[in-house]
């Protein structure tokens, strides 16, 4: 019995010096649990691009051909063909074109954007050719110069991002001076007379905003216009009436400021 209680003392004796041993040792230190957004949530993602803005710009690098028809509007002109067979003469042109536009165009859907545009223009396009059915040594010098386009216009567009592939069409005016001028001995029976044809314009352009409110483009636009009566005065030898139609081919280069750009 006294061997049983010594076995049981010991036994107790060893289990608390094991505890206070044990305390001895340090405990393990974790890290504490990670916050539940260790880091900042992602910013939204940018809207997209969006072509819906109204602009206004300038064209300072534009060229122009035109091409001007003469026809006398009736036998008794003898203006431009003595003959009185309906013959035409025409007269070539080119010259610069310098002016500016204003629109608006809405983004329809992911790529369309639909458009409108006002454009007008100062030009320089001039050009002169000798009538073809005086020969000397009668003759005569026919000259042709516009000096202003102007058209309202409907664009039609498709994107890819920030580049714009387009086209449009409407309605256009120019204003022409046109002149007769006879040589040799139809020396001094000139004339003048200026003209202000209405007619359409077809154009295909592109289009880059290369800043965010910030557009360039190139664009090409065929003008063409009705046939107009044009009354020549020779004084003291009375008046020829020519219809004269012409048509012009144009190049423009430009710069767009946009109001309410996409981002």
């Amino acid at each position: 019995m006294k061997k049983l209680l010594l076995a049981s003392v010991a036994a107790g004796a060893l289990a608390a010096a094991g505890s206070a041993n044990a305390g001895d040792f340090p405990v393990p230190a974790y890290p504490p649990p990670p916050p539940a957004y260790p880091y900042a949530p992602p910013p939204p993602p940018p809207p997209p691009f969006s072509w819906s803005a109204c602009y206004l710009g300038g064209h300072v690098g534009g060229w122009g051909w035109s091409t001007t028809t003469f026809q006398d509007a009736n036998a008794s002109s003898a203006l431009i063909d003595s003959s009185g067979l309906g013959r035409t003469a025409s007269v070539n042109g080119n010259g610069g074109i310098f002016g500016g536009q204003l629109g608006c165009d809405f983004q329809v859907g992911n790529n369309y954007v639909f458009g409108l545009q006002g454009s007008a223009a100062g030009a320089d396009i001039n050009g002169s050719a000798a009538d073809p059915y005086y020969t000397a040594p009668a003759g005569a010098t026919l000259q042709s110069k516009t000096e202003f386009l102007g058209d309202i216009s409907v664009r039609l567009g498709f994107d890819w991002d920030r580049v714009l592939l387009y086209i449009k069409g409407g309605g256009a005016l120019a204003h022409n001076e046109l002149g007769y001028t006879g040589t040799g001995t139809f020396a001094g029976f000139n004339s003048s007379a200026s003209v202000t044809p209405l007619g359409g314009v077809a154009g295909v352009g592109i289009e880059w905003a290369f800043a965010r409110n910030w557009s360039a483009f190139v664009e090409y636009d065929h003008y063409f216009f009705g046939t107009n009566s044009v009354t020549f005065n020779f004084p003291g030898l009375g008046n020829s009436i020519v219809d004269v139609n012409q048509s012009i081919d144009a190049v423009k280069g430009g710069v767009n400021l946009r109001f309410g750009f996409g981002p």
